[in-house]
């Protein structure tokens, strides 16, 4: 729900949001897996299967809440803005992986709870743009506080899979697996900004920006426990735990933005720009009991990343098409991901600064009204991803005869896996979209309106370690809407199908064995990678 109210010299503008989803979904789907791990006998995995077994108790519930206030004060030169807002979102999700034929592994429990909320405090001053220096100055003040609990079961592991070669034990060999982790993340960043646009010349434009940072990161109440318990005797096997009451970090550090415009004729310019950015300092709180104090003595660097970027935007034909073509690099120093830790005398898997990231690439956008009552958009993007330097953990199943693989102690297995040159995990090479809009008028101001839109990528890689089975094909997916609209648009009554042609894509895909076998690979299917039917009603104040 949107308010507003307005006079000549200010502006109030209020937003209220209020969102609720409860339903169940889907528990894991195997895509492909070993002929032992045949689930039953009228489920066959391939690269569509939807069919799966659980447990029962799949489910997803959110509730949220956001509220927004702006209020524009003009005065002779300038604007005063405020910018106050406030969101909460409360997250519950379960999810089971069903028995598997051979040995048998049931994780009757994955899920996850998570409280956030959100404050953001903004006060800006702007020029009114009535001169040739046009300038905004600011500060902003953000606290994002998480408190999240998660947790795995997994029972009747057996000891063969918990602990190959290890000899039987009494009265049963079954085990069940318990792992959780509990904390409060609270994230306060105080920015002060300035940016100003100086046209120093008819046709040329300079645009300078910055931005300081003041950011500290606390973590509260964290703990982590795994444990593995013998079925037959309740006797622990295994197990760890790790508790913290606090621990915090603080970084300062500064962004900034150079631009410089040309204008060769009053709808065309070319420009080109410089810019940094910076991702705060982090916790690895997926870490084991055993590195969970070290991890939380040692936090990430923070990523930082510098951008290049050359285009044209251009109008022509009286403003009715619109042409914009860029080319960028952004490198990536520190980025954060996980890796493996090859140093120490057990490799272990943690978050940590992974080196260099390159994306470049070529974007083309452009918006065509060829006649009244058709629009047609659309855009391209070539943009290949790099790993100049990252070495992390090997694909399940790896060989150290195959590409990366790293033997650090000669023992004929891999250890660690280095993927430079190595593509970013869900960045297609190639994407691109169209959008076809026809609206017929009448004279009374009501319209009616039929749209059709699709979206295509090239073949995406889901695993950041270059699994040879976690690639998803090629495919597009198109949508088309009919609508009609009152005078004023205030009242909006439309058809749509989403997915025309039921292709079927998988948003994710995940390796999932316990026996080191590459084939067992499970995906994620969403909502729309089938043909949907709906209907909508929109009333706008």
């Amino acid at each position: 729900m949107c308010i507003r109210d307005r006079n000549d010299d200010l502006t109030l503008k209020l937003n209220l949001e209020f969102e609720q989803t409860d339903g169940e979904t889907s528990g894991v789907v195997f895509r492909s897996g070993s002929p032992e791990h045949q689930q039953n006998s009228d489920i066959r995995f391939h690269n569509e299967n939807r069919k799966t077994k659980t447990f029962g108790g799949n489910n997803y519930e959110t509730d949220g809440t956001a509220v927004s206030f702006l209020v524009d004060w003009a005065l002779d030169s300038v604007v005063l803005s405020s910018i106050s807002s406030y969101r909460d979102a409360d997250l519950q999700s379960n999810v089971t992986v069903d028995g598997l034929f051979g040995d048998r592994v049931d994780l009757t429990g994955s899920g996850s709870s998570s409280l956030i909320k959100t404050v953001t405090q903004e006060f800006r001053i702007s020029s009114n743009g009535d001169s040739m220096l046009d300038y905004t100055a600011g500060v902003l003040w953000f606290d994002n506080f998480i408190e999240r609990s998660s947790f795995n079961h997994i029972e009747d592991l057996p000891l063969s899979l918990a602990a190959p070669g290890v000899p039987s034990l009494p009265f049963g060999d079954d085990l069940e697996f318990f792992e959780s982790t509990d904390a409060t993340v609270d994230t306060q960043n105080l920015g002060l900004f300035a940016e100003a646009s100086w046209q120093f010349a008819e046709d040329w434009n300079l645009t300078v920006g910055a931005r300081y940072i003041d950011e500290t990161v606390e973590v509260s109440d964290y703990r982590r426990l795994n444990r593995v318990t013998h079925v037959a005797t309740g006797a622990q096997i295994q197990g760890g735990e790790y508790s913290t009451p606090f621990a915090d970090v603080s970084d300062t550090d500064y962004t900034g933005r150079v631009s410089l415009q040309y204008f060769w004729t009053d709808t065309s310019n070319i420009y080109t720009t410089v810019s940094t950015g910076y991702r705060g300092r982090a916790f690895d709180l997926a870490a084991s009991p055993e590195t969970a104090e070290e991890a939380l003595n040692n936090p990430l660097a923070p990523e930082k990343a510098t951008s290049y970027e050359i285009g044209i935007k251009s109008r022509f034909f009286d403003n009715r098409l619109e042409l914009n073509l860029a080319a960028f690099l952004t490198r990536f120093k520190d980025f954060q991901a996980q890796i493996t830790d090859i140093e120490s005398a057990t490799p272990s898997f943690r978050l940590d600064n992974a080196g260099e990231l390159e994306t470049r690439g070529i974007e083309l956008e452009f918006h065509a009204k060829p006649s009244v009552p058709l629009t047609v958009s659309g855009s391209f993007l070539y943009n290949p991803t790099e790993y100049k330097e990252f070495v992390t953990q090997c694909f399940v199943g790896q060989r150290t005869d195959e590409d990366g693989a790293i033997d650090t102690d000669g023992d004929g297995t891999c250890d660690a896996q280095n993927v430079a040159g190595k593509p970013l995990a869900n960045a297609p090479e190639l994407s691109a979209s169209l959008n076809l809009h026809y609206e017929h008028y009448w004279d009374s101001g009501q319209s009616a309106y039929a749209q059709l839109s699709g979206r295509w990528q090239d073949e995406v890689q889901y695993s950041n370690d270059q699994h040879p089975l976690t690639i998803e094909d090629a495919y597009s997916v198109w949508n088309l809407r009919l609508g009609w609209l009152s005078a004023g648009g205030r009242i909006e009554v439309a058809a749509y199908v989403k997915n025309l042609f039921d292709t079927f894509y998988a948003a994710n895909q995940v390796p999932l064995s316990l026996t080191n076998d590459r084939r067992d690979i499970t995906h994620f299917v969403p909502e729309d990678a089938e043909r949907t039917f709906g209907v909508s009603l929109g009333y706008r104040l």
